[in-house]
């Protein structure tokens, strides 16, 4: 079963087992070679200990071979203590994109590529999605989480954006800025993605397949990265995985990201824009931006 809130303390990496998208009905043994994922694969997403699973055949591959890679293809991702199924690894392609947005509706937690970092996407007006995607990061709520929508048009529905904000946005959008901006009295995203105030950070995120994953889903989506709080930010779905292991739902393989910086974040609550985090876009082109607005 996912991972699901209270305890906390239940919400840590299990040990876990790689097997294809399976049929249930033909399984491989665990003392079979083909359970001992760190011989059968590569490129290893978890440490594993074959005794505590199985591996399945599927349906869409026969089997695995010693050397078998797991990018651009569906997995699953088995719990190695009870055997059950709790997390699906797919292609980002129309299918996955598909039963990604589906995970969200139904208010599950997923890890997707951005046009930075992979990310950790729930559902952004879903108060307990979004209380579950800070359990998965491990994360305080000191610290709010970025949001992730389609368009311009959208944004405004859920945040004042001040005239330097608008500049920015048509200026860099899609792309990796984030612009925090104070919510509107009637927006509908979760007050949960800042506590401890009013302020929200948002952008269009500059990738085909995750903004067809946005207008899918129909609602913005959460997007810290995929990591727990203090670790480095995965980059690659493997990554993601060896990560956060079976405390998401689903995950989508977009392949290994080109980005290895996070956005850059500029607040533009106050009187003027301020740099918050410096990120993907260039430091120059940013303060160049910030100097015309003055």
């Amino acid at each position: 079963m996912p991972c699901s809130p209270p305890p906390a303390a239940a919400c840590a990496p299990s040990t876990a087992l790689i097997s294809p998208m399976a049929n249930p009905a033909s399984p491989i043994p665990a003392s079979s070679p083909a359970a001992s994922i760190e011989r059968v694969l590569s490129n290893v997403i978890l440490a594993t200990s074959p005794s505590e699973g199985t591996v399945r055949h599927s349906t869409m591959d026969p089997g695995l071979r010693r050397g078998d890679n797991l990018s651009r293809r569906a997995f699953e991702v088995i719990d190695g203590r009870t055997g059950g199924m709790v997390t699906r690894l797919l292609p980002e392609d129309p299918a996955g994109i598909a039963a990604a947005a589906e995970t969200l509706r139904a208010g599950g937690v997923i890890v997707m590529p951005t046009d930075t970092l992979y990310g950790i996407g729930a559902d952004a007006t879903n108060e307990a999605a979004v209380a579950r995607v800070f359990e998965v990061k491990g994360r305080g709520d000191d610290k709010p989480l970025l949001v992730l929508a389609p368009d311009l048009a959208t944004v405004e529905r859920e945040v004042m954006l001040s005239s330097s904000a608008r500049t920015l946005a048509d200026r860099f959008w899609p792309g990796p800025l984030t612009l925090i901006a104070s919510r509107r009295p009637d927006a509908s995203l979760a007050r949960g993605l800042n506590p401890a105030g009013t302020s929200i950070g948002l952008r269009v995120p500059d990738r085909p397949a995750t903004l067809a994953l946005l207008r899918a889903f129909g609602r913005p989506i959460t997007a810290p990265s995929a990591n727990r709080t203090g670790d480095a930010p995965a980059r690659s779905a493997p990554e993601a995985l060896r990560a956060l292991g079976t405390l998401v739902d689903l995950v989508l393989d977009g392949g290994a990201s080109k980005e290895s910086r996070p956005s850059t974040i500029i607040d533009c609550t106050g009187a003027r824009p301020r740099l918050v985090r410096e990120g993907a876009l260039a430091r120059a082109s940013i303060q160049s931006t910030i100097r015309e607005l003055d």
